[in-house]
């Protein structure tokens, strides 16, 4: 590892800024909270293991899995359970799985659920989208009006081919992060991040942590067994990064001459 990014007197044990968390009341569906507390277990298994390494030197990953340990316990810890079978059958109301027609005719099926448990590419939306508020105490046979949000919410906002995807985190209408995602490469089922950019002045906000999970739950939409990204290996915050969120190594590529340097390439893994 270069001497660049290593401090002298061992190794950096600065904790990584907090995730944010939303100020909105933390509603959850049993599924939810069974998920976030799989979530937290898994995370502090993996801290366990982190922490048993023989070699210390990077702590970049432990300090990534204290954060979300973080983040998953604050989570919980404001966690509001509600039971859909109890809410009110006659309208649309929190855990609700709701099926529309839109102007064009085209039905689309929502589910309202925690923020968490939000997903876009499943059809599972928080309940302060600007969607689920328009639909929440709705009726059958109800018509209500949803204007597109430009609001922050990580979820697809172009496609390009067929097998490729873009996604993008939005604040106040502006993109702060974005992503590229193909699919059936490097083997027909997988997925590959091919770009991931995080505007300057919100980076160490947890916007990549947060891009990362999405990319992972889209591709587990898609079946994908694995997801993959390329690494310079001259370049160790990128690797510490991507190994912070789950991916190890699995091939070194032959020297590549890019410009007027040569680099080598990693190919690394998440298995999903």
């Amino acid at each position: 590892m270069s001497r660049a990014f290593v401090r002298e007197d061992g190794p950096d044990t600065t904790p990584l800024p907090d995730l944010p968390v939303s100020p909105h009341p933390n509603y959850v569906t049993p599924r939810g909270l069974a998920a976030l507390q799989a979530r937290l277990a898994g995370t502090q298994t993996k801290l366990a293991r982190l922490r048993a390494r023989a070699d210390r030197l990077d702590r970049m990953p432990e300090a990534a899995a204290e954060r979300d340990i973080r983040y998953l316990e604050a989570r919980l810890r404001g966690a509001i359970p509600v039971d859909p079978a109890r809410q009110p059958q006659d309208e649309v109301a929190f855990g609700a799985r709701v099926t529309v027609t839109d102007a064009a005719g085209h039905t689309h099926v929502f589910e309202i659920t925690g923020e968490d448990e939000a997903d876009a590419a499943r059809g599972r939306i928080a309940p302060q989208s600007p969607l689920a508020r328009a639909l929440l105490g709705a009726a059958v046979g109800d018509r209500v009006l949803w204007t597109r949000p430009s609001g922050k919410a990580p979820a697809p906002f172009a496609a390009g081919p067929a097998d490729t995807l873009k996604l993008g985190l939005f604040s106040g209408g502006r993109l702060d992060a974005i992503a590229d995602l193909a699919f059936g490469f490097p083997q027909r089922d997988d997925a590959f991040i091919g770009l991931l950019l995080i505007a300057a002045d919100r980076r160490g906000h947890g916007l990549g942590h947060l891009l990362v999970d999405h990319i992972a739950d889209v591709a587990r939409a898609r079946r994908a067994p694995c997801l993959f990204v390329a690494v310079l290996e001259a370049n160790p915050r990128a690797r510490a990064f991507w190994e912070g969120e789950g991916f190890v190594q699995v091939l070194k590529g032959p020297p590549t001459q890019m410009g007027r340097r040569t680099h080598v390439r990693w190919r690394m893994e998440r298995k999903l």
